[in-house]
């Protein structure tokens, strides 16, 4: 089964953006068999918000699989990367990534616009690649940037 990527991947994000548009959501932490709420030190459910929120939605979104949520009626939410997993790393192979990765993100309402999307190798790791996403989220502000890792072979 494909591992995860930590929540932690986020390389920056911007200062100013309306954050109402942005929304929050309940703080999620990656375990070994996947993700789980977290707790405050009162025991309290703790909340993501504003650019965070929207980069765990683009990560979250990014993992799951296209159809996998149907039976809720998200048919179209996910992505398709699962299809690259045990494809060869090369040239076609980076592109068809960078194109789901694309169509998967710009299903997000909060996403005014991608302004790139790019598809690395690992020096020493021959099946993973580096997706970094760039996004302008809805009410302006800095851009937001995202590096999620994948895998192309099944971990287990």
């Amino acid at each position: 089964m494909q591992r995860p990527p930590k929540l932690e991947y986020l390389v920056s994000y911007g200062e100013y953006m309306s954050k109402e548009e942005l929304r929050r959501d309940l703080k999620l932490v990656e375990l070994d068999l996947g993700y789980d709420l977290t707790s405050s030190p009162r025991g309290d459910l703790e909340i993501i918000g504003e650019e965070y929120n929207l980069a765990q939605a683009i990560i979250l979104r990014l993992r799951t699989m296209e159809g996998e949520l149907s039976e809720l009626g998200l048919s179209s939410y996910g992505s398709r990367l699962h299809e690259l997993i045990g494809e060869i790393n090369n040239e076609n192979t980076r592109q068809l990534a960078r194109n789901y990765a694309q169509e998967c993100v710009s299903q997000d309402a909060r996403v005014r616009r991608i302004v790139d999307v790019a598809v690395e190798t690992v020096k020493g790791e021959p099946n993973r690649i580096d997706i970094f996403i760039t996004v302008e989220p809805i009410g302006g502000g800095e851009l937001i940037e995202i590096m999620y890792p994948f895998s192309l072979e099944v971990e287990a």
